[in-house]
C-alpha cells in the first residue's frame, strides 16, 4: 500500500509532473539525455507514489517499451510513477565501460529530475526491464543499490559482482531456457558469459543465502526458489530474497530479443 500523506508533509512542494504520459530531458555527464514518465491519471499527485524504472532492451526505445510491458495499465490499477529511459545507442553501457556514457548516473539524474517533479515515496523505488534493460536493472541493483529498493529482469538477470558495497537485494528473474541470444547455460557475446543460474547464485551468495533446492512446479514454470540463512544464520531476509522462474524452451521469448 502507498503512503497517504499530504504534498507540504510528504514533499514539501507542489507536484508539476503532469498526469498520464510526457517526455524529459536532462543533463547527465554533460550528455542530454531522455525519458518518459508516465503518472496514472486516478492517482493522487500528493500522495508518496513509488517510482517503477522500466528500461528497453538492446535497439528498442523507451515508447516501445512501454508498449510492449503493459505496465501502464497495473500503473493506474496499483498507482505508482513509471519512468522509461533511453539508452544511448543500441545498447546500455552493460557491463559498464568507462569510456562511454555512464548509465547509472543517468538513471541516478532521472530520479532527481522526477523526484523534483512528483511526490516519490523514496523508500519504494525499483527498477524492471527487458533482455538488455533486465542487464541495466541487474546493474542498478548493485551500483545503485541505495536508491533501488528491488528488482525484476525479464530475460537478461546478471550478477555484475562482486557489488561490495551493495545491500541485500530483492531480485525476481524470468528467463526462457531456449533463450539464444542470452542463453540460459550461459556463452553467447562478450557481455553475456555467464549462465542464469550462476547469476542468481551471485546474488543468493551476496544476499547471504544458502544454496538453492530448485523445485519443479506446475505447466512450463520451474520455480528455483531459494533462501535459507542470511550471513547471520537467521531465516534468509526478506530483503534478500531470490526467485527464478525458468520457462522452457520458451520460443516467444527468444523472438522478442535483438542483440
Amino acid at each position: 500500500p502507498t503512503t497517504n500523506v499530504p504534498a507540504t508533509s510528504a514533499c514539501g512542494f507542489e507536484p508539476t509532473l503532469a498526469s498520464g504520459s510526457s517526455e524529459h530531458r536532462l543533463t547527465s555527464s554533460a550528455i542530454e539525455r531522455r525519458f518518459l514518465t508516465y503518472l496514472p491519471p486516478t492517482a493522487d499527485p500528493r500522495t508518496a507514489l513509488p517510482v517503477v524504472f522500466n528500461l528497453h532492451g538492446s535497439g528498442g526505445t523507451p515508447e516501445g517499451q512501454m508498449a510492449t510491458s503493459g505496465l501502464a495499465a497495473l500503473a493506474d490499477r496499483k498507482h505508482f510513477v513509471i519512468v522509461a529511459a533511453a539508452s544511448l545507442g543500441a545498447r546500455w553501457n552493460v557491463p559498464p565501460d568507462p569510456n562511454k556514457p555512464d548509465d547509472v548516473r543517468f538513471i541516478a539524474d532521472a530520479l532527481d529530475a522526477v523526484m523534483q517533479m512528483a511526490c516519490v515515496d523514496s523508500r519504494r523505488v525499483y527498477s524492471t526491464g527487458f533482455s538488455g534493460g533486465a542487464r541495466m536493472s541487474s546493474q542498478l541493483a548493485c551500483d545503485l543499490s541505495e536508491r533501488i529498493g528491488a528488482i525484476a529482469a525479464i530475460g537478461g538477470v546478471r550478477f555484475p559482482g562482486p557489488c561490495a558495497r551493495a545491500r541485500s537485494m530483492p531480485i525476481l528473474a524470468f528467463h526462457g531456457t531456449g533463450d539464444t541470444v542470452n542463453p540460459y547455460a550461459g556463452g553467447g557475446e562478450s557481455y553475456w558469459g555467464t549462465s542464469v543460474e550462476s547469476a542468481i547464485d551471485g546474488w543468493g551468495s551476496h544476499n547471504g543465502c544458502a544454496a538453492r533446492r530448485p523445485t519443479h512446479g506446475r505447466g512450463r514454470y520451474r520455480d528455483a526458489v531459494v533462501g535459507a540463512r542470511d550471513r547471520r544464520g537467521s531465516a534468509c531476509r526478506a530483503t534478500g530474497k531470490r526467485r527464478l522462474a525458468a520457462r522452457r524452451n520458451a520460443a516467444a521469448v527468444r523472438s522478442r530479443h535483438r542483440r
